[in-house]
C-alpha cells in the first residue's frame, strides 16, 4: 500500500510516495516550484498534476496534504494561509475531488510533528512538540501518541504566543507574538534596524559564523525568546521531547545553546531534566511522511 504525502509551501511543493509499513520509507520524492503569484487555481492544478502522475506510477491508497495556516483537518477547509493570500475559506478537499481518492488535509507543522513522531519509532516517546522555524513559526503537538488538534483544529499556534506585551507587530495583526521576534522574517527585519539594510538569514548566519558580534546578538535575542515559550510549553505539557524543524533549525550552532539556557532558568527543574531538546535530522522528509500518514493520525 502506497501513500502520497504533499507539503505545499509558498516557494516549493515537496511530495513523496511512502510505502506504508516499510519503516516509513519514502520510495520516491520530488519538489516543484509553487508559483503562488499565478493564483489559487494554478496552484491547485499543480497539486492535481502531482497526484495524477504519482497515481500512474504507484498504487496510491490515499493522499495527505500539509499547508501553512488555519486548517480544519476534519472538513479540509483552509480558512487562511500566510503563503496563499487568496486562499480564504477554501475547501481543498472539494477542489481536489477530481482525483477520486481519499484526501486528508492538515496544517504543515502538524504534519512535521507527526512525521517526527513516526520516524523516531521510539516507544519511550509518547508526547512530542514539533516547532517549525522558517519565514514564520508553526507548531504541532503529539499527545499520548496522537496528533492533537484542539477544539476547532487550530491547536499549537506556537508562533502566536505572546513574548512581549504590546511588542512588535506580527503578521497575524497582533502585537508581541513569538513570530514577530524569532522567525526568519523577524530576524531579517531586525538586521535592517541594526545594519541599516535588510540582510538575508543565510547571509546573517555566515556573518555570525565568522564572529560578527551584531549578527550573533540578533540570533541570541531571537532564540532566547523562543526559549521562553519552550519553557512555558514544558511546564504546561511535560513533553518527552521538543523537536525543531524548518530552515532556521539548520543553524543549531546558535539555536540550541540559548534555547536550552533559557529553558533551564524558566522551567520546573524535574521537567527540564527529563525533556529532550533536539533539531530534526529529517526535516523535509518529516513533513512528507506526516502528511502521508494523516490517514492514520486519529485512529
Amino acid at each position: 500500500m502506497r501513500l502520497l504525502g504533499i507539503d505545499v509551501g509558498g516557494t516549493n511543493i515537496k511530495y513523496g510516495v511512502v510505502q506504508n509499513g516499510l519503516d516509513n520509507k519514502i520510495i520516491y520524492k520530488n519538489s516543484i516550484i509553487t508559483e503562488v503569484v499565478k493564483g489559487k487555481e494554478f496552484v491547485i492544478r499543480k497539486i492535481v498534476s502531482i497526484i495524477e502522475r504519482c497515481k500512474q506510477n504507484y498504487d496510491i491508497k490515499s493522499i495527505g496534504i500539509g499547508i501553512a495556516g488555519l486548517v480544519d483537518s476534519a472538513s479540509g477547509i483552509i480558512f487562511e494561509s500566510p503563503n496563499f493570500p487568496d486562499w480564504k475559506d477554501i475547501n481543498l478537499k472539494n477542489e481536489l475531488k477530481v482525483v477520486d481518492l481519499p484526501i486528508f488535509i492538515d496544517n504543515d507543522a502538524n504534519c512535521f510533528a507527526y512525521g517526527e513522531y513516526l520516524l523516531r519509532n521510539d516507544k519511550t516517546i509518547r508526547n512530542l512538540i514539533g516547532i517549525t522555524l522558517g519565514t514564520g513559526i508553526g507548531g504541532g503537538l503529539i499527545i499520548n501518541g496522537k496528533l492533537y488538534h484542539g477544539n476547532y483544529g487550530f491547536a499549537a499556534e506556537i508562533g502566536h504566543i505572546k513574548v512581549v506585551p504590546d511588542g512588535r507587530r506580527c503578521n497575524c495583526g497582533q502585537n508581541g507574538c513569538l513570530e514577530a521576534y524569532s522567525s526568519g522574517f523577524a530576524i531579517e527585519k531586525k538586521s535592517k534596524e541594526i545594519f541599516g539594510e535588510k540582510i538575508t538569514v543565510s547571509s546573517l548566519y555566515q556573518m555570525a559564523l565568522k564572529g560578527n558580534r551584531k549578527a550573533i546578538e540578533i540570533f541570541k535575542d531571537a532564540f532566547e525568546k523562543l526559549g521562553i515559550v519552550c519553557a512555558g510549553l514544558i511546564n504546561l505539557l511535560n513533553p518527552d521531547i521538543i523537536v525543531f524543524g524548518g530552515g532556521l533549525s539548520n543553524m543549531k550552532d546558535f539555536l540550541l545553546i540559548p534555547v536550552k539556557k533559557v529553558i533551564q532558568k524558566n522551567c520546573y527543574k524535574k521537567l527540564y531534566e527529563k525533556v529532550k531538546i533536539e533539531v530534526s535530522q529529517s526535516n523535509i522528509d518529516s513533513g512528507i511522511i506526516g502528511a502521508a500518514y494523516l490517514i492514520h493520525s486519529n485512529k
